[in-house]
């Protein structure tokens, strides 16, 4: 599927089934923000490539 011109939010991007979400969409085309609670910080650094 391709999303290119697509935005996407996605919560709880900093690991598991959101990181895998977001960097699914970035690989798609897709302009991606991932979001997360906690203390995910470090993770949130490991964020695949194009997710802010």
């Amino acid at each position: 599927m391709e999303f290119a011109c697509t935005a996407a939010i996605v919560t709880g991007a900093a690991s598991g089934l959101g990181a895998a979400t977001a960097a699914a969409l970035v690989a798609a085309g897709a302009t991606v923000r991932g979001f997360d609670l906690g203390p995910a910080i470090a993770a949130a650094r490991d964020a695949p490539a194009g997710v802010r």
